[in-house]
């Protein structure tokens, strides 16, 4: 998760102060990627009976745009 943040922070939105809020909150950012991973594995493989494949297809599509999402627009919007 740091390694994770720090490359975010640095490459990807080029951020910079508040690095303690930030961090919290990317934090919180992962966890509810990672919560909906598990939902979506849950669902496509004990709810419907699929494959745990389609659950993984699934996972990649809808979770990072998520979580990109959530770091762009809160965990490192630009202050005005």
């Amino acid at each position: 998760v740091l390694v994770g943040y720090a490359f975010n922070r640095r490459w990807t939105f080029a951020a910079h102060g508040a690095a303690n809020a930030r961090l919290w909150r990317y934090v919180i950012a992962q966890l509810i990627g990672l919560a909906w991973n598990s939902v979506i594995m849950f669902a496509v493989v004990h709810g419907a009976g699929w494959s745990p494949y389609l659950g993984l297809l699934l996972s990649l599509l809808l979770v990072p745009p998520l979580t990109f999402a959530l770091s762009q627009f809160w965990v490192f919007r630009r202050r005005r």
